[in-house]
C-alpha cells in the first residue's frame, strides 16, 4: 500500500527562510505546516502526523536539539532533515535513529527535495513522459513527479518519438483523446490520462479500455499519482 502523504513540518525561526521552504515543498506537491520555534514544533508533533520534518537547530529557548530529543523519547519514526548554518561541532551527536540527514545552509533545492523523497519513501517511476500542450501545466506536473526523470512532449506524435527514444516507465498524458491514448498505449508503456472533471462516465469508461489509469484534474496530486503508479506498476 502507498504511504499516506502527510504535510511536511517546517521548523524555522527566520521568516524569509520559512517562506522559501514552504513555497518549495508546496511546489513539489506536499502540504506544509510551519513552526517558528521548537516549542511550537513539539506541540504539533505531539498532535498529528507528518511526512517529514525540516528542522533548524539554532532557535531561541527551545531549539532543534530539543525537538530531536522529544522525538527520541517518543520513539517517533518521522524523517528529520536538519537544515542549519551551524558548524560540524553542533551536528556531530544527535539521538540515534531520529535524524536522517543534515544539510548546510545555504542548501541546494534539488538535494533537499531528493532527500525528503528518499527518506519519506514516496517514489515515483524513475522515468515518466509528460504529454501536454501547455508548458505551464508540464512544469507543474514535473514538480509533482519529482524526483523522477521527466521528459516532455507537446502532442501525440511528439510523444511517440519520445517513447521510442527514452523508453519511459510510464506516460502521463493530459490529452484525453482516445486515438492519442491508443497510439501511446500501443508502444507497450502504461499510460495514465488526466481528464477534466466534466468528462462523462461513458467517455471515462472508454478511456479505461485503453489507458492503465485515469485521474480527474481536480483530484490530481502527488498522492493520487503515487496510488495509480503503485497499482499499474504493481509496487507493494
Amino acid at each position: 500500500m502507498t504511504k499516506t502523504i502527510h504535510p511536511i513540518l517546517i521548523v524555522e525561526d527566520d521568516p524569509p527562510t520559512q517562506m522559501l521552504l514552504e513555497t518549495l515543498v508546496q511546489r513539489y506537491g506536499f502540504g506544509s505546516v510551519t513552526a517558528g520555534n521548537g516549542a511550537a514544533a513539539i506541540d504539533l508533533l505531539a498532535a498529528r502526523e507528518f511526512t517529514a520534518v525540516i528542522l533548524d537547530l539554532m532557535m531561541p529557548e527551545v531549539g532543534g536539539g530539543d525537538v530531536i530529543d522529544f522525538l527520541a523519547r517518543q520513539q517517533r519514526r518521522v524523517p528529520v532533515i536538519v537544515c542549519t548554518a551551524a558548524g560540524l561541532d553542533k551536528t556531530g551527536e544527535f539521538a540515534p535513529g531520529v535524524v536522517g540527514a543534515v544539510l548546510r545552509k545555504p542548501f541546494d533545492i534539488e538535494v533537499l527535495m531528493s532527500t525528503i523523497f528518499d527518506l519519506a519513501g514516496h517514489d515515483m517511476p524513475s522515468k515518466v513522459l509528460i504529454v501536454d500542450d501547455d508548458a505551464r501545466s508540464r512544469y507543474a506536473l514535473k514538480a509533482l513527479l519529482a524526483p523522477a526523470q521527466s521528459y516532455e512532449a507537446e502532442s501525440g506524435d511528439d510523444a511517440l518519438l519520445k517513447i521510442r527514444e527514452h523508453r519511459p516507465d510510464a506516460v502521463l498524458s493530459a490529452i484525453p483523446v482516445a486515438s492519442v491514448v491508443n497510439q501511446l498505449a500501443a508502444e507497450g508503456v502504461p499510460v495514465v490520462v488526466i481528464v477534466p472533471a466534466a468528462l462523462g462516465n461513458d467517455d471515462r469508461a472508454a478511456l479505461l479500455q485503453l489507458a492503465a489509469g485515469v485521474i480527474a484534474k481536480p483530484d490530481l496530486s502527488r498522492q493520487t499519482l503515487s496510488d495509480v503508479f503503485d497499482t499499474i506498476l504493481q509496487r507493494g
